[in-house]
C-alpha cells in the first residue's frame, strides 16, 4: 500500500495557475474587440435604389363557401371535401340534453321511461356526413 493510486502533479511543472482571474480582471477584459470609432464629421451617402420593375400583384383567391342550412333530415348539398353533390347521411346522437331530460324522468318517479329521450329523434342531435367520402359536414342541435 506503498504506492499511490494517482500520481501527485506539481502546479509549477505543469504550468497550471492557481487561482482563476479576480472579479476585476474578468470585467476589465473585452471580449469583442471594438469598432474603431468614426470623425464626427464624417458624412455617410445613404444607399441608392435603382428602380427595378414592379410585379403585378395578384388578388388573392377568397373561397366562398355557402353554408346550408341543415336540418333533421338528410338534405343534398356539395361536399367540401369530395366536391361533390350528394345527398347527405344522417345519424342521431345523444347530447347533454337527452341526458338531462332522462334524469328529470328519473327524478319524477318515471324511471321506466328514462329509457324514451335515446330512443327518440327529437331528443337528439343530428350529425350530417357526405354519402361518398363519410367526411363529416355538420350537425342539428335540438
Amino acid at each position: 500500500m506503498g504506492k499511490k493510486m494517482y500520481p501527485q502533479i506539481n502546479n509549477k511543472q505543469a504550468n497550471l495557475v492557481d487561482a482563476p482571474p479576480s472579479y476585476e480582471q474578468t470585467i476589465n477584459q473585452h471580449p469583442y474587440p471594438t469598432a474603431p470609432t468614426a470623425p464626427s464629421t464624417a458624412f455617410i451617402q445613404p444607399p441608392i435604389h435603382t428602380q427595378q420593375p414592379q410585379q403585378q400583384q395578384q388578388p388573392p383567391i377568397i373561397l366562398v363557401q355557402t353554408l346550408h342550412p341543415l336540418g333533421p333530415r338528410p338534405c343534398v348539398l356539395v361536399c367540401p371535401s369530395c366536391h361533390q353533390q350528394q345527398k347527405t347521411k344522417v345519424r342521431n346522437e345523444s347530447s347533454i340534453k337527452t341526458h338531462i331530460f332522462a334524469g328529470i324522468l328519473c327524478f319524477l318517479g318515471f324511471c321506466c321511461c328514462a329509457c324514451l329521450p335515446y330512443c327518440m329523434d327529437t331528443c337528439r342531435n343530428t350529425n350530417h356526413y357526405c354519402s361518398n367520402c363519410n367526411a363529416y359536414i355538420g350537425m342539428y342541435k335540438k
